[in-house]
């Protein structure tokens, strides 16, 4: 699909689940586009052109990626101009998760973009420009977890292009 969307108009809420499935979104996956939506990932494949969680204003997403790989090519927003939560963990099948960011990764945005970025297992690669947190206005903000204080956990973050800046110009 070009445009692979949950929580699309404002006022609608939107839940999509997938378990050991492959869904591919050659433009924009947006979850919490204008409304709520909600996707969750167990042991599942994502790709995409670009991934945003939390598009606009009104939108408020968040995706549980449990186990599975999510590759993007273009830019990754966790909170681009609404509220967007990213949540990396083990699945039940013990499936360590994977996300590969060919393109930028940006946790809280531009306007009033507020961005969360939990990574409690798995591994996270950034091979691109870089990763910033609260980026582009003053009134962003972002948050970026690694690990958790409950059990053990693997997480492995790359960054192999690019720099990681937080606080760019909002609150990180």
């Amino acid at each position: 699909v070009q445009r692979f969307a949950v929580g699309n108009d404002a006022g609608t809420t939107g839940t999509f689940s997938t378990l050991n499935q492959s869904v591919e979104s050659t433009g924009t996956t947006s979850i919490g586009s204008a409304g709520n939506g909600t996707y969750t990932m167990e042991d599942s494949t994502h790709v995409a052109g670009t991934f945003t969680v939390g598009e606009t204003a009104d939108g408020i997403g968040v995706v549980n990626q449990n186990g599975g790989r999510v590759e993007v090519t273009g830019t990754f927003y966790a909170g681009q101009n609404g509220n967007g939560t990213y949540i990396m963990d083990r699945s039940d099948s013990l499936q360590s998760p994977e996300f590969i960011a060919g393109g930028e990764v940006i946790v809280g945005n531009a306007g009033i973009g507020v961005g969360r970025l939990d990574i409690l297992d798995g591994r996270f690669d950034v091979n691109s420009t870089g990763f910033k947190v609260a980026h582009d206005s003053a009134t962003s903000s972002g948050t970026v977890n690694i690990g958790t204080s409950v059990g053990v956990t693997n997480p492995f973050v790359t960054i192999s292009g690019g720099n990681f800046e937080t606080g760019d110009q909002g609150t990180g």
